[in-house]
């Protein structure tokens, strides 16, 4: 036809026509691709047998595509995969398609079904991005798509979730905001689901979140207005970090027993790993509270001056600095279901 050009194998570039034209002559290279275009439609489709690699020089990254449109009037291009099934992605078997050509970037690579390429704002838009690896977790974008600009810059993955790490995937973020900087780092903040024994569910803000040198770390502050417990009968406030490494969430802050014993209820300073499913915290020889006073537990002899007594402490201010112990106990303490009961002794010992 007059107005269509035909042909069984091409080579397809588009000129870069922006400002970064002398670093990248081109904006968009294909090989070995057939081609029907249509200057009626101002439409090229081009297809091949194989999977074949697509670059965008000033993105600088390229993909491996079967399959793309040409949109003359729109400026745009549409890119796809034939045969892939967005649900037959998993971690395990991932192929990637998407691979950044950027040295600092480490080889950075992602699996994305189909793709738009921008040529008027050099970007890609990336859909069906179902994740994307980074250091030792999986990063989930929000509505699974990821947008490319140029010089390999990626937007922010807002309202994304991230999973650390993909082997044990013992914890995962959720509402996260973050940037990809390479294969091996990417860094921003989240809020974690912190679910208790009794799978009540509370969200913790965490300020900081990133993975490198392969291990994800989360870091986050809980006040002591938040009202935040680690189970019913444990309450908490202080410092809490999350290393993808370590089931468990490191705790360093004060807890408060809940009970309806006649003792004073101090916060009790501690530091320790917790499993949320199974609580047990440690208590020192000599225990303070969250202001730095004297704790204690078992009995005490206290000198009123004129009268000597003896009192029982359950995690519990003294009466005075010097009382004297006669006796007491250190270890982990933890809450029995079945007695009904806080219970102290070694971790061997509660297990």
């Amino acid at each position: 036809k007059q107005n269509d050009i035909l042909s069984n194998n091409t080579s397809f570039s588009l000129i870069n026509l922006l400002t970064n034209k002398d670093e990248f002559p081109f904006a968009f290279e294909s090989k070995n691709f057939s081609a029907s275009i249509s200057l009626t439609s101002r439409i090229g489709e081009f297809n091949s047998i194989n999977i074949n690699r697509i670059k965008f020089p000033v993105n600088k990254f390229y993909c491996q595509m079967d399959k793309f449109k040409w949109y003359m009037n729109e400026e745009t291009i549409e890119l796809s995969n034939a045969n892939d099934i967005f649900e037959n992605i998993n971690s395990e078997s991932v192929v990637n398609n998407f691979f950044s050509l950027d040295e600092k970037q480490d080889s950075l690579q992602f699996n994305s079904l189909s793709a738009k390429f921008y040529l008027n704002q050099q970007t890609i838009l990336c859909d069906k991005v179902k994740f994307v690896r980074v250091a030792d977790a999986l990063l989930y974008p929000d509505k699974t798509t990821l947008n490319i600009k140029a010089y390999a810059v990626i937007d922010s993955l807002n309202n994304s979730t991230i999973v650390a790490n993909y082997n044990t995937k013992f914890h995962k973020f959720i509402n996260a905001s973050i940037y990809i900087k390479s294969r091996n780092f990417y860094e921003g903040y989240a809020t974690y689901p912190y679910y208790d024994r009794d799978s009540s569910l509370t969200l913790v803000s965490m300020s900081k979140i990133s993975g490198e040198n392969l291990i994800t770390v989360a870091n986050g502050e809980i006040s002591e207005n938040s009202q935040f417990k680690l189970s019913k009968e444990f309450d908490y406030f202080g410092k809490i970090e999350i290393l993808s490494s370590n089931e468990g969430i490191i705790l360093n802050g004060s807890t408060r027993l809940k009970h309806n014993c006649d003792y004073d209820k101090s916060w009790l300073q501690f530091q320790d790993t917790v499993l949320a499913k199974n609580i047990q915290l440690p208590i020192s020889e000599q225990p303070i509270n969250s202001t730095g006073q004297k704790m204690a537990i078992g009995f005490l002899w206290h000198d009123n001056i004129d009268s000597l007594s003896i009192y029982p402490a359950f995690i519990s201010k003294k009466l005075g600095e010097d009382d004297i112990k006669l006796f007491s106990i250190s270890g982990y303490i933890e809450y029995n279901q079945l007695a009904n009961e806080f219970q102290i002794a070694t971790k061997a010992r509660l297990s």
